[in-house]
């Protein structure tokens, strides 16, 4: 699962807590979304956390007033991949000290592949596309797998 860690400072007492993927996919599950998937892509559960945060509250004095930031650690900001935020491998980085991509994303990135997502509105699955030929023309239209829509 993705790195992404945000930290939670409560004005009121003070306290301090860093939330990782496993707490912010209990978050999400709490506001009703994901109930069924354990393993979400990560990309999707940062995406549905960052937009259900404001239902956070203190866990010490259960005081709605904290402040949400993304935590990034100073020593992983320069083996940190640009494109999907995984570690870039040691040997990589010691082969091109300059890398910004992981191999998989500079692969991707050679052969033309995005690697852009977009989700379902109603159930957040990643939509699929679907072709379909009539009259000489082929046509292409998203589809979810998870809700048929």
């Amino acid at each position: 699962m993705d790195e992404t860690r945000y930290r939670v400072v409560c004005n009121r007492c003070g306290e301090e807590q860093l939330l990782g993927p496993a707490e912010m996919l209990a978050h999400v599950q709490s506001q009703g979304m994901l109930r069924r998937d354990n393993k979400p892509d990560p990309q999707l559960l940062i995406e549905l956390f960052e937009s259900r945060k404001y239902a956070l509250a203190c866990r010490s004095c259960n005081d709605p007033d904290i402040q949400i930031s993304e935590f990034q650690d100073e020593w992983d900001l320069e083996t940190r991949c640009a494109v999907c935020g995984g570690r870039i491998d040691p040997e990589r980085l010691e082969a091109i000290p300059n890398v910004t991509h992981c191999s998989a994303c500079q692969s991707k990135e050679e052969r033309g592949e995005t690697g852009e997502r977009e989700f379902c509105e109603r159930c957040g699955e990643v939509l699929q596309i679907r072709s379909s030929q009539s009259g000489g023309m082929t046509r292409y239209a998203q589809f979810c797998p998870g809700c048929g829509r």
